[in-house]
């Protein structure tokens, strides 16, 4: 039997706590190999999450380098991690989070910027991101500067502002079915779609706005689109434009059996005025619109204030939320200013169930006004007549197609005018009915659903077929 030597016995001892050493460093090391081999994590401020998910898609110019692995609220933001699979960004780069398909998955777009990289753990602060809220909100912006030029204002239209509606435009081309017969795009907003269109079916377009005082350089940029439809239907004869595409008159129609214009019993109506505070004795003068400046409800106040001094009678504003509005919380704080107070006036902020509850208010109204400055058409008139009430509205756009003066209503032009309606009706309540009756019947003959769809059939088959007019009237 061999013995070790005292040297051999030292030199092996320390190999073997050498070794020992090293399972042991090794075997700990395990636990951190992810760590070890796991890609850098970057990072990004955002106002709120967007819809976005842990394992969406980071991507660049459309390609995918990344996913999406962590959120964490940080104060009044989030703080969203990702990798980039290698991928280097500069400091200076740009985030948003994107709508990727029609069922809304989402993906975290980056926009390479800057000559300094990113480092590993980096973030990308609040002002160099943006969620989808936020995109919408500057493209709402620029579209209703667009709308409000259309209606014959003259605000700038910078080179910004058509670059975020050209962005936002391209962001929902994926919406849009290209196999389809027949695609309908509604008023100035998505009207860029058309330049996704494909080879397959007709495409036409469907303004609701008065085009007559349209400001010459939004008309400009718009026209450049709408020229791209096979066809354009208008309200009016007044709006059409000189265009190289056929046109069509079709006003718009009312549904009879839906939420905001069936039959109600007294109970539910009864119910609404409770719910609102409103007092079903007192005669109720309406007026139901967004609040828009071109609504024009400040004057509807200072009408209604000068009839009150002689009838006692209360004032009811009904609105909602428009998200697509950049300006209507200000003209809701301008009109709970004018209102002042006052008891008798009511002013409404309606909320999901409104359609039933514009109904109920609409049939208990005693006078339904709608002192537009400009308008498309003003189905809150048709409406209102629907339900034989008797209508006071301004004298512009489809408001003076709707009311034959004296017969089924009264236009006017000031609140001063506005004002002597109303004492003149709650003074004549046989009046009153009699123009009800009369609007009612109208509205029966004129915009009625089977009316609407007959003059929309007629200008899908010229658009199909071809027309030689440039202008066909339908109703």
């Amino acid at each position: 039997m061999r013995v070790l030597e005292s040297s051999n016995r030292v030199r092996n001892g320390l190999m073997g706590i050498l070794i020992l050493l090293l399972v042991i460093g090794v075997g700990q090391s395990f636990a951190s190999v992810p760590v070890l081999f796991a890609q850098p994590m970057y990072y990004a401020q955002f106002s709120d999450t967007g819809g976005l998910s842990g394992g969406d898609k980071v991507r660049i110019a459309g390609v995918d380098i990344g996913e999406v692995k962590s959120m964490e609220i940080e104060g009044d933001k989030v703080k969203i991690g990702y990798t980039l699979n290698g991928t280097q960004i500069g400091t200076e780069s740009r985030a948003a989070i994107r709508t990727d398909t029609i069922l809304g998955r989402k993906t975290l777009e980056i926009e390479p910027r800057g000559t300094t990289a990113l480092a590993a753990s980096g973030v990308l602060p609040l002002g160099q991101t943006t969620t989808p809220y936020q995109i919408y909100d500057a493209f709402f912006d620029v579209t209703k500067v667009l709308h409000n030029n259309l209606h014959g204002e003259h605000q700038p239209l910078t080179a910004e502002m058509r670059q975020i509606y050209w962005d936002t435009t391209l962001q929902n081309a994926g919406l849009v079915r290209r196999d389809a017969d027949f695609v309908c795009i509604h008023d100035p907003q998505p009207v860029g779609l058309v330049r996704e269109r494909g080879d397959k079916g007709r495409w036409v377009w469907r303004c609701h706005i008065d085009l007559a005082d349209a400001d010459s350089v939004s008309w400009s940029f718009l026209r450049q689109l709408v020229e791209r439809f096979d066809g354009g239907i208008f309200h009016l004869p007044d709006y059409a434009k000189e265009l190289s595409i056929p046109q069509f008159i079709c006003p718009p129609a009312i549904d009879p059996l839906s939420a905001k214009n069936c039959e109600l019993d007294r109970a539910e109506i009864d119910s609404v005025l409770e719910n609102h505070g409103i007092d079903p004795k007192l005669p109720i003068v309406l007026q139901v619109s967004r609040y828009d400046r071109l609504k024009d409800p400040v004057g509807v106040i200072r009408g209604f204030k000068l009839a009150a001094r002689s009838h006692p009678c209360q004032l009811v504003l009904v609105g909602a939320e428009v998200r697509d509005d950049p300006e209507s919380a200000e003209v809701l704080s301008e009109v709970r200013e004018a209102a002042g107070g006052d008891p008798d006036i009511h002013v409404l902020l309606m909320g999901s169930n409104a359609p039933r509850e514009v109904n109920a208010l609409q049939r208990a109204a005693t006078i339904v006004v709608q002192k537009s400055l400009k308008e498309g058409f003003g189905l809150t008139v048709t409406e209102a007549m629907w339900k034989a009430k008797p209508v006071i509205g301004g004298a512009v756009g489809g408001i003076r197609r709707q009311i034959i003066q004296g017969v089924t209503g009264y236009l006017v032009h000031s609140s001063e005018g506005m004002a002597y309606r109303i004492r003149q009706l709650l003074g004549n309540p046989a009046l009153a009915r009699q123009l009800g009756d009369s609007a009612k019947q109208f509205v029966i003959e004129t915009y009625m659903p089977t009316v609407y769809l007959r003059q929309w059939l007629l200008a899908l088959l010229a658009i199909r077929d071809g027309t030689e007019a440039p202008v066909v009237a339908l109703g």
